[in-house]
């Protein structure tokens, strides 16, 4: 079973359309009408375009998790990230902005689907330690992230991106160390600091600090891990949800 993440927003998804691709269904958020990021920010765009066009093309791209679409422009612009944030973004008459509805990942509850691994995320800016981090996603039928590969890691980095996350923002990853190691809460060993692609270790970490966080860097704009005190306040938490199998 994959393993998915979850992202809450403040409002719930509206109008479904089905795409011509009977196996993706796409929702509007209503908190993003009228706002639009630039075309230069797309990952790729049509127009002249229909809505239905546009969900086809996005639903064909294997990558393609959200589309925005303007419908007096007809323009579409697609993206392999999600936006959950619209600070930023500038005001567009005619523009609505279309994610994945998927019964794993439900849209009416706040989820958004990442494509092609089906990560569903979670991220409250919120300041809390790491038992404070652990106990809010539990509270919502979650655990702390495990980023364990780089896929999961990437997707992280472009929707910090997208949503212009505060450079320095810190946040607790689900595991601890273990002795001179450090171990996913899925019993999976983090990836050491040896060059690793599945390695996001900064330079000259780790220390000898017992929990893992992500911090967001100026640098490249990618996440870099580092070790920190767990009785410290990250600046924003990231859950990860794994629906139960029949």
């Amino acid at each position: 079973m994959p393993v998915l993440f979850l992202l809450m927003v403040t409002s719930l998804c509206a109008q479904l359309i089905q795409s011509q691709l009977p196996a993706v269904s796409w929702a509007s958020d209503p908190a993003f009408v009228s706002v639009q990021p630039s075309s230069s920010a797309a990952d790729l765009k049509m127009e002249p375009s229909s809505l239905m066009d546009c969900a086809a093309l996005c639903s064909t791209k294997t990558w393609c998790s959200s589309f925005f679409y303007n419908r007096l422009q007809n323009r579409c612009l697609v993206f392999k990230g999600v936006y959950f944030d619209k600070r930023g973004l500038p005001s567009t008459a005619g523009a609505e902005y279309y994610l994945i509805a998927s019964d794993r990942c439900p849209c009416q509850d706040g989820f958004y689907l990442g494509r092609p691994d089906n990560l569903c995320f979670f991220y409250l800016r919120e300041n809390k330690t790491y038992n404070g981090s652990k106990e809010l996603c539990q509270a919502n039928r979650g655990r702390l992230a495990i980023l364990d590969t780089l896929s999961k890691n990437e997707l992280v980095v472009l929707n910090m991106q997208l949503n212009n996350a505060d450079v320095g923002a810190i946040v607790f990853l689900g595991a601890r160390r273990h002795g001179e190691d450090f171990k996913w809460d899925n019993d999976n060993m983090v990836a050491a600091h040896n060059g690793s692609i599945q390695s996001f270790w900064a330079g000259n970490e780790p220390n000898t600090e017992s929990c893992l966080v992500l911090k967001y860097s100026t640098q490249n704009l990618r996440i870099n891990w580092h070790d920190i005190g767990c009785g410290r306040q990250g600046s924003g938490v990231l859950c990860e949800y794994q629906h139960a199998t029949n």
